[in-house]
């Protein structure tokens, strides 16, 4: 009966503590990489289907996005 317990225990205790240590690798990874270089660029692909009536409004909201960008394209492909 002990042993059930120590491994039902044991079970309960990895899980709990399964997103800390998760949590804790992520760190290590962020402080042991080199500076990150920042995004210049980007392409944008838009698919769309019989979305007529929706296309410019989407083209104008994610051309605002976009411009966060120095560099940037879409491509739009629509049926």
């Amino acid at each position: 009966m002990n042993v059930i317990f120590i491994i039902t225990a044991l079970v309960i205790l990895l899980y709990f503590s399964y997103p800390l240590w998760l949590k804790m690798v992520s760190i290590k990874k962020i402080k042991n990489q080199p500076d990150r270089k920042e995004i210049d660029g980007v392409t944008l692909i838009l698919l769309s289907y019989n979305g007529k009536q929706y296309l410019e409004e989407k083209i104008s909201i994610l051309m605002q996005e976009l411009k966060v960008f120095p560099r940037h394209e879409m491509i739009i492909v629509d049926d």
